[in-house]
C-alpha cells in the first residue's frame, strides 16, 4: 500500500532526505550503503524501523527520530554509520 519505505536508492546524490508523512515503517536495510546521506528526518507517522535500516551509511551524522516510534529493530540499525552527533 506504499506505507513502508522498502528501499532508498544508494546512488542518489542528495545529502539529506525527509521521509514523507505517508510512510509508517522503514523496512530492513532500506538505506543500506547510502553513503551520500548525511541527514535523515523521520516523520511522526513512522512507528517502526527495521533491522539494518541505515547499515553502511558512513556519512550519516544526523537522524531525527519521532516520539511516535514503537519499535526499532535491535540488529544493526545504525551499524557502520559515521559518529552521529545529531540523533534526536
Amino acid at each position: 500500500d506504499g506505507s513502508i519505505l522498502i528501499v532508498y536508492a544508494s546512488g542518489k546524490l542528495e545529502t539529506s532526505f525527509v521521509i514523507p508523512d505517508s510512510i509508517t515503517a522503514i523496512g530492513d536495510y532500506a538505506f543500506i550503503t547510502c553513503t551520500n546521506l548525511t541527514s535523515v528526518t523521520i516523520p511522526n507517522s513512522v512507528t517502526s524501523i527495521g533491522s539494518g535500516a541505515f547499515y553502511g551509511c558512513s556519512n550519516l551524522v544526523s537522524v531525527k527520530l519521532p516520539d511516535t516510534l514503537n519499535s526499532i529493530a535491535s540488529q544493526y540499525v545504525l551499524l557502520k554509520v559515521a559518529p552521529c552527533r545529531g540523533y534526536k
